[in-house]
């Protein structure tokens, strides 16, 4: 392993660490660094685009996995990124905190043998 290999495996394990943290503005800027030291790497590029998704930058991840995609023909996972979530992997929208929630439907009535009524089931 070269010394810029280490190097950029010691960027790439720092920015992982940071975006496990949830620091991905810290992971983005790391992976910059390490890009910036070799700019034609598509798995660096494909690294970048994640970040940039994770935090809502679609449009920038979608670009730059088409540059690594650029750079690596046939990818399936980069053809698939840079075309957006197909409709088998679309995420599930988020949760409507805002609505207030509909009351539970109750249960259908049984009969309690031991106390001989019906009674709703908890």
């Amino acid at each position: 392993m070269t010394p810029l290999d280490k190097q950029i495996e010691r960027l790439l394990l720092e920015a992982n660490l940071y975006r496990m943290r949830g620091n991905l503005v810290l992971a983005e800027e790391t992976c910059r660094k390490a890009l910036s030291l070799k700019p034609q790497d598509p798995s660096l590029l494909e690294f970048l685009g994640d970040l940039q998704a994770a935090q809502g930058d679609v449009d920038s991840a979608r670009a730059t996995y088409k540059t690594a995609l650029s750079l690596k023909p046939g990818d399936p996972t980069l053809e698939e990124k840079s075309l957006g979530w197909s409709s088998r992997r679309r995420r599930k929208p988020p949760l409507d905190l805002e609505s207030p929630r509909q009351p539970p439907v109750p249960r259908p009535e049984t009969k309690n043998p031991s106390s001989g009524g019906a009674q709703w089931l908890a």
